[in-house]
């Protein structure tokens, strides 16, 4: 069913918990839904690690490959340049990463884990099992292996959309 084969008047969205504009765009405000409530409960489940949401995604990049500039950060987090300085700080005021001068660029620096930083991936891969366990819990296996799919699609679809209206 396409968004304009979905009709809901005001007066059901008001009644329900969906505001108007979800006549027009019922995905986008499941999916918008769904991205805000995910992202406070990995922000509880980061709670304990002392992490916010991203840092842990910025961590395991670096637990990918041990030292990385921060625009190659910037490339594959696809985030602003200013989020991965502010990450980096953060982080790095932590003691969990170090920045070090690259041997073959004298202006850039090299983002490393430190060991802090490295003993820190068991525990964020735990964190990120529980998070897709609460996530799909009333889901079966198939549904479970649609929906990611399904979501992977709309995935793409969004950025390469954004890349081309940036």
């Amino acid at each position: 069913m396409k968004p304009k084969d979905i009709k809901i008047s005001c007066d059901e969205a008001a009644a329900g918990s969906m505001p108007g504009i979800a006549d027009c765009g019922r995905l986008s405000y499941a999916i918008f839904q769904t991205a805000k409530h995910h992202r406070a409960l990995a922000g509880d489940l980061l709670r304990p690690l002392n992490l916010c949401p991203g840092q842990e995604i910025l961590l395991m990049r670096l637990c990918d490959k041990a030292q990385q500039t921060q625009t190659q950060l910037l490339e594959c987090l696809k985030v602003e340049p200013s989020t991965v300085t502010k990450a980096v700080q953060r982080l790095q005021a932590q003691g969990l990463v170090k920045r070090v001068p690259s041997a073959t660029d004298g202006r850039s620096h090299l983002i490393q884990l430190t060991d802090e930083g490295r003993e820190l991936k068991k525990r964020i891969v735990k964190m990120w099992s529980e998070l897709d366990r609460i996530t799909s819990e009333n889901l079966t296996p198939d549904e479970y292996q649609t929906l990611c799919n399904l979501l992977e699609k709309v995935s793409a679809n969004v950025a390469t959309r954004g890349e081309s209206h940036s």
